[in-house]
């Protein structure tokens, strides 16, 4: 049986002495508590750690960690309507969110990419 996605989220920042919270990465949560980030490579593990240190709930509300505000945005409603409830989802997720903001989701591209070439062989 597949594993289910619990949630899935959009990950906004707003570094110390900016003003405008901005995307910085996809977070799913699977329902077995574990998750994955999609983000630059540059700020992959600084995000990893920040979600490691705060309840999902917090992280929602948002938190300021080491000067930089975090916040969850919930799309999982968003993703359940297309039927993408399954870890298997995750390449048409992250097609559907890259192509409806592809300017503040840029850092999706290199999987959308990814995805596309996979699937024409």
């Amino acid at each position: 049986m597949e594993t289910r996605i619990d949630k899935v989220y959009v990950l906004s920042i707003e570094e110390p002495g900016d003003f405008v919270f901005q995307p910085a990465g996809v977070v799913i949560v699977f329902e077995n508590r574990h998750f994955q980030v999609y983000s630059t490579s540059a700020d992959h593990n600084r995000l990893r750690a920040t979600l490691h240190r705060y309840a999902w709930g917090d992280l929602e509300l948002g938190v300021s960690h080491q000067g930089t505000d975090y916040r969850l945005e919930d799309v999982t409603e968003d993703t359940a309507r297309h039927g993408w409830v399954h870890a298997g989802s995750t390449p048409q997720i992250l097609r559907w969110l890259y192509e409806n903001n592809p300017r503040q989701l840029f850092f999706l591209a290199r999987f959308v990419q990814s995805i596309t070439g996979l699937n024409r062989k």
